[in-house]
């Protein structure tokens, strides 16, 4: 049996809200980087935690009743000028 508790090693804590729980973000500027590749810069609205993540770690995109899509993150989380 292995020991889901958090590490002790991480850089930061990660965040303590419901990871099945959506939490209602804003596309504030979309670029194209590519034919049919994008980068979208993401605006927490009121009440979201800042978000934080590991190398390899991904989020669901939801646009609820249109379409869902897996998105890498890109950057470091630590600093949200980046």
């Amino acid at each position: 049996m292995s020991d889901l508790s958090p590490s002790p090693a991480l850089p930061f804590p990660l965040q303590t809200v419901a990871p099945w729980k959506p939490e209602p973000w804003v596309i504030a500027e979309r670029k194209e980087e590519t034919a049919g590749v994008f980068t979208f810069f993401l605006e927490p609205r009121d009440g979201c935690a800042p978000m934080t993540f590991l190398p390899g770690q991904f989020n669901m995109l939801y646009s609820f009743g249109t379409w869902e899509s897996a998105m890498s993150h890109s950057g470091d989380a630590e600093r949200s000028d980046v």
